[in-house]
């Protein structure tokens, strides 16, 4: 299956990359984001954004459904560890095991750095779905070692 005839998922985990970045002083560029997804050359089946309620704001959603993107709001919940802790990472695993079967769906693009979706990467892959990785200097080397293709969002 040439790249241009595979259809594709694109998750992305929004403030675990919004905070890597603003480590280094830099902000998310939606643009450069898109850019890279479409170099890959595949179909985009569905592309969804989960965001922490509290990063919320009409022109976010507006941005990113212009650009393709379904929003998601991740509600936080109480955390004896943590004071408040979003629900970010539980809501995209739940809803990437909506696609794990599905035949609409060849690969599975990941946006974030986050070692917790090494699992999710492993499910998708023995079900015989290609997994690319979009991360930034940050990325989790788990997330390296699972994914078919690495890419870095700079």
């Amino acid at each position: 299956m040439n790249d241009e005839t595979k259809k594709s998922l694109v998750l992305v985990d929004y403030e675990n990359i919004y905070l890597s970045l603003a480590l280094e002083g830099k902000i998310v560029d939606l643009n450069k984001l898109v850019e890279l997804i479409i170099d890959l050359k595949v179909i985009i089946k569905g592309a969804f954004v989960f965001v922490p309620n509290s990063f919320l704001t009409d022109s976010f959603i507006e941005e990113f459904y212009e650009s393709g993107f379904y929003t998601i709001a991740c509600p936080s919940y109480d955390n004896q560890k943590a004071k408040e802790k979003n629900r970010v990472d539980s809501l995209m695993v739940e809803f990437a095991k909506l696609f794990y079967e599905s035949a609409y769906i060849d690969t599975v693009i990941i946006v974030s750095n986050d070692a917790d979706f090494t699992r999710i990467i492993n499910y998708f892959k023995l079900r015989n779905k290609e997994v690319i990785v979009i991360g930034t200097r940050d990325i989790s080397q788990a997330l390296v070692r699972v994914a078919d293709i690495n890419l870095t969002l700079k």
